[in-house]
């Protein structure tokens, strides 16, 4: 949370009262001099209290410019600007006032410096005018929202615009756009056998699906028709979007037992599965990749039309592919109607046709012997956002994963992280992993060099595809972006930090060390060693380049895609011309890390609506533990890991709530799972293995700790519920940075409301593996 001090004159208090209710946010705390001064307080306070904000906000009328100790507040907050680079001075120009007779009265060293700054102009807007600009700016995220839209907008100018599949505006463009993951990936997802996609939000699960589609593959193997490519597969894409089942509509489950539901989804889901199936044929013989005849076209669909009446006793003409679509969107709204009514209490039967596994098997086997560019191809369904189907329906499609059969049908289905936890069927048999499907997990871990370099190699791809369709002359994002190292300027403070970490060690002094001695204190604390560096001088770290932009991705595509998008913006903005061989300069992608990563952080409130207050709390006070831990630590300060100590509490149904939330964080990539190196086992043989996870790499830098989590920060189940819970949060958090603090061990007394809390802390307070 930003922090805001206002100074002022009395005289205007009225205005300053108002002002400061209207702009408090969940994002924006502010105070005032009556909020901290008690009686008998030093008004040097003040000066402390500018000290810790992140703004001063200096309220300009007749009154204030005239009093000195206004004039003081301001020349120091200036100062203090110029030095460092997370304070922001914002003049507020009172409402009813003459800005250029104010003017006239500011001593001219303060006047040249406010000259060049924003100015909340009261005095020349209405009050509900500019009310909304001062929040833009003491809230950057949300003014950066509206550049992240432009950024990404259809008709920007911007070649990483398309971060989404649904953004590409072509299927030519998407194939020429899509990268291959390694081999030993992507070959398990395009083999016959049922395959699950696992992957956080941006990780291409989308755009993999899309590129086994019939069409898709056409384009990216650079043929002319189905037939020429050879895939053994003919890829048929079904998105599961949230609410497009009847069967999810309104708690369906009371008003109708759930083997009802499920016998009216398998008929709802197969009839989606057929109609987008006849959708890619006939989008394919429109395009000309298949050669189908007027008969042909006809009598395959007769036969699907019998098969899906048999037994119905009706006479259903079905010549076309339009006709077939026409009837399978009339069953479905007969069932649409059907539910509807059931909701509303009416009784009666299901009026429908029915379509179970083998009307499903018979209708693949028709249009694979039927269609001869088809002969002896397997259809994929490509089914994605599993995560958004109901338990029963999950249920379902779990089954239809092992009904799939060679020579007719094969379900590759997409969740994100978390979504997918109950391997039941209908036949109450598990699918087993393995056995009935193969996993493939789409995030890489950037602690395993092999995920690294296959992580690199397909961000590489990427970026020279999309460069080269966008006629950039530089086509290799490693020459695009300039890179500056993080130490650059700061060698000499951060020989003089080690010195004074190894004095604290009883070590000695680090130009007495011997060469090796050296460099392993340099691998170990070098990045500690900046952040102190930093810390004490004010100033923020600097990302730029290749590794640096990959490494705050989090292995996560989208992410990477999306700090490109708004470097090369922010190059743009400064008129660099990229596009004829200049480089993104460094200061460009600095900033553009910056301010995506305090939208990621203030977005999520808005993007879960379920728990995201209490994730985003989370987030935030884990990265000041980290924060604490890297400024402090003597051994260990790159320990951005939630290690759980009683991983046990998360699946004994005991802490429901912080399971939920997890998961939660997961799914949406705020957190991930901690893989790591293989090996790493607990210091006792007693311990459990804890469950270990990381904040998505992109919010460190907004909370200034290292992206790198090379060691553990213990927390329990316990500490995790109270970071969450209003009450407790503060006394939870100030026990847990005291605990990676470097201080004495004993026993700490602190406040907390209404009562006192003892905390002796265990003697081993010190985290590591």
């Amino acid at each position: 949370m930003k922090k805001a001090f206002i100074t002022y004159s009395h005289k205007d208090a009225e205005f300053v009262d108002r002002l400061v209710q209207d702009l408090e946010t969940p994002s924006v705390s502010v105070t005032l001099d009556k909020r901290i001064l008690k009686p008998g307080d030093s008004l040097t306070k003040i000066f402390e209290e500018i000290g810790n904000s992140d703004f001063l906000l200096p309220v300009l009328s007749i009154n204030s410019v005239e009093a000195k100790w206004v004039k003081k507040e301001l020349e120091t907050a200036l100062i203090k600007e110029i030095d460092e680079d997370n304070f922001k001075v914002i003049p507020i120009i009172k409402d009813n006032e003459d800005w250029e007779e104010l003017k006239k009265k500011i001593p001219t060293g303060l006047r040249e410096m406010i000259r060049p700054k924003f100015l909340a102009r009261f005095d020349s807007k209405s009050y509900e005018e500019c009310l909304p600009d001062l929040i833009g700016a003491l809230t950057p995220e949300e003014e950066f929202a509206k550049e992240h839209a432009k950024i990404q907008s259809p008709n920007a100018d911007n070649p990483f615009r398309r971060v989404r599949t649904e953004n590409f505006e072509s299927i030519q463009i998407l194939a020429n756009s899509f990268a291959r993951p390694e081999s030993g990936r992507y070959d398990k997802i395009i083999e016959i056998k049922p395959t699950r996609l696992e992957g956080g939000r941006g990780s291409g699960k989308t755009m993999i699906l899309k590129s086994m589609t019939a069409q898709v593959g056409v384009y990216r193997l650079h043929k002319r028709t189905f037939k020429e490519t050879n895939l053994p597969y003919y890829g048929v894409y079904c998105r599961l979007t949230q609410g497009s089942f009847a069967t999810q509509a309104g708690n369906i489950l009371d008003h109708i037992t759930e083997s009802q539901a499920n016998l009216l989804f398998i008929t709802e889901f197969n009839f989606q599965l057929v109609n987008s199936l006849i959708d890619e044929i006939y989008s394919c013989t429109d395009r000309r990749i298949f050669d189908i005849s007027s008969k042909e076209e006809t009598e395959v669909c007769q036969l699907i039309g019998r098969q899906i009446y048999s037994g119905q006793g009706t006479n259903n003409t079905i010549n076309n592919f339009l006709d077939l679509k026409a009837a399978i969107q009339n069953e479905l709204g007969i069932l649409n109607d059907y539910l509807s009514r059931k909701i509303l209490g009416e009784t009666g039967n299901y009026p429908g046709v029915f379509i179970n596994k083998d009307k499903l098997r018979t209708i693949c086997k028709t249009i694979i012997t039927n269609i001869s560019d088809l002969n002896g191809k397997t259809i994929y369904f490509l089914l994605d956002e599993y995560e958004n189907l109901l338990p029963f329906q999950k249920i379902v499609v779990n089954t239809f994963v092992k009904w799939s059969e060679q020579g007719y049908f094969s379900i590759k289905f997409s969740s994100k992280k978390t979504g997918f936890k109950n391997p039941q069927t209908l036949e109450r048999q598990e699918i087993e992993e393995g056995h009935d499907y193969s996993r493939i997990d789409l995030d890489y871990d950037l602690s395993k060099a092999v995920h690294r370099t296959n992580y690199r190699n397909l961000l590489l791809e990427i970026c020279q595809k999309t460069l080269k369709n966008e006629g950039f002359r530089e086509t290799n994002i490693e020459k695009v972006l300039e890179t500056k190292s993080p130490f650059s300027g700061y060698e000499s403070d951060i020989v003089e930090m080690y010195n004074q970490i190894l004095e604290k060690q009883h070590k000695g002094n680090y130009a007495s060390l011997g060469k090796l001695q050296q460099q392993e204190i340099k691998k170990r604390l070098e990045i500690g060693a900046l952040y102190r560096v930093l810390a004490k001088k004010h100033k923020k770290r600097h990302y730029s380049g290749f590794e640096d932009l990959m490494t705050l991705s989090s292995g996560i595509i989208r992410y990477f895609l999306e700090l490109c998008g708004t470097s090369y913006y922010y190059a743009i903005q400064d008129n660099v011309d990229v596009k004829n061989g200049k480089q993104i300069k460094s200061q460009h992608q600095s900033d553009a890390v910056y301010a995506l990563s305090g939208y990621y952080l203030y977005n999520i409130r808005k993007n879960l609506v379920q728990y995201g207050a209490d994730i985003h709390r989370l987030v935030i006070d884990s990265g000041d533990i980290f924060r604490a831990k890297i400024l402090n630590h003597l051994t260990e300060p790159e320990a951005a890991r939630i290690s759980i100590i009683d991983p046990h509490n998360l699946s004994d149904g005991t802490h429901e709530k912080i399971t939920k939330i997890l998961d939660l964080a997961e799914m949406h990539s705020v957190m991930q799972t901690f893989v790591g190196i293989g090996g790493i086992r607990p210091k006792h043989k007693s311990d459990v293995q804890p469950s270990e996870y990381i904040l998505n790499r992109i919010y460190s830098p907004i909370l200034e700790y290292s992206p790198r989590c090379r060691w553990r920060t213990p927390f329990s189940t316990s500490d995790l519920e109270g970071l969450i819970n209003p009450e407790a949060r503060e006394v939870i958090k100030y026990n847990l940075i005291q605990k990676v603090s470097p201080i004495p061990k004993k026993s700490r007394i602190i406040k907390s409301g209404k009562k006192s809390q003892k905390k002796l802390f265990p003697s081993d307070t010190v985290s590591g593996d």
